[in-house]
């Protein structure tokens, strides 16, 4: 089984939510002296119930991955990107 960081378990968890095919998407972890950047490679069809109107639900995906990274003594952030089919 595949081991997970916490922040990457959160983001799984949100996503998992939102998305129509929970298996449609990948994340991808990405360190360096800044911190954590996961990179959330997502199908076409699922890009606006990620970002939300207006990017909603993508600030708010942030600001909670912000607060879940802090509470570990990290720092992290999200970029949603469109997965090539």
């Amino acid at each position: 089984m595949e081991e997970h960081t916490h922040e990457e378990a959160f983001i799984r968890y949100i996503l998992e939510q939102l998305v129509d095919d929970a298996e449609g998407f990948t994340i991808e972890r990405v360190t360096d002296d800044l911190g954590v950047l996961l990179k959330v490679h997502v199908p076409r069809p699922d890009m606006g119930k990620i970002i939300g109107k207006n990017g909603r639900h993508v600030e708010a995906i942030k600001t909670l991955l912000k607060v879940v990274a802090a509470k570990h003594g990290e720092r992290c952030s999200i970029k949603v990107i469109e997965k090539e089919e």
